[in-house]
């Protein structure tokens, strides 16, 4: 079995149609091809988006100043925050923070979702690998963090708009598709991929293969 991560938008939050389209999404057979090629069930690992919580966190920095640490702290927070009501809403879901947590969850056959917060905190103090505190790294490179350390076969981007066809991470990132940070980090993973979960039919297409 090999895990691959979803990054859940957080705009698709308040998408009434979510806790029907996510488990089906999931569902689908993952577009494994050359080096990132795999067989076997598949363990997603839901990454939640800090959305329009994380869009306060950014208004409050903006008139108090609450500077870098702070405002990353409480941006890294509302994607955990928001990951509790992912739980919530979805069937047989359960919010992990560790491996071994999200490996429980997996053997019920439950869907693991990220505590993204507590789990980031504790891979930078043992691997020393510190996401850069700034507003142009959101949860997209969070989840490429995430999705590197755990470590995964893939990275599915799941987002409200098409993927950006024939676009490498540079210029996704330059068109606003993906946050300034995340080319630097896609590069690690082996595979990513994208979903818009409010096309008539989702389905995941692959983007981005490693060359390494």
């Amino acid at each position: 079995m090999c895990t691959v991560v979803y990054k859940v938008g957080g705009s698709l939050l308040a998408l009434p149609e979510l806790p029907r389209r996510l488990p089906a999404l999931l569902k689908q057979p993952f577009p494994f091809t050359g080096k990132s090629k795999s067989s076997g069930k598949l363990r997603p690992l839901l990454v939640v988006g800090g959305g329009s919580v994380a869009d306060t966190v950014r208004q409050w920095d903006e008139i108090r100043n609450l500077g870098d640490d702070v405002a990353h702290r409480l941006a890294m927070k509302s994607m955990s925050f928001n990951a509790e009501f992912v739980t919530a809403i979805l069937d047989e879901a359960r919010l992990v923070t560790t491996r071994i947590q999200a490996r429980d969850a997996w053997a019920e056959g439950q869907i693991a979702v990220l505590a993204a917060a507590e789990f980031v905190d504790a891979e930078e103090q043992t691997s020393h690998d510190v996401l850069p505190r700034r507003w142009d790294v959101t949860s997209d490179s969070v989840a490429a963090y995430v999705a590197f350390h755990w470590p995964a076969a893939a990275l599915v981007l799941v987002k409200s708009v098409p993927v950006p066809a024939e676009c490498t991470a540079e210029t996704a990132a330059s068109r606003g598709f993906v946050d300034a940070y995340f080319p630097q980090r896609a590069g690690h993973i082996p595979q990513v991929a994208w979903a818009n979960l409010r096309a008539d039919d989702p389905a995941i297409k692959n983007w981005i293969e490693s060359a390494s």
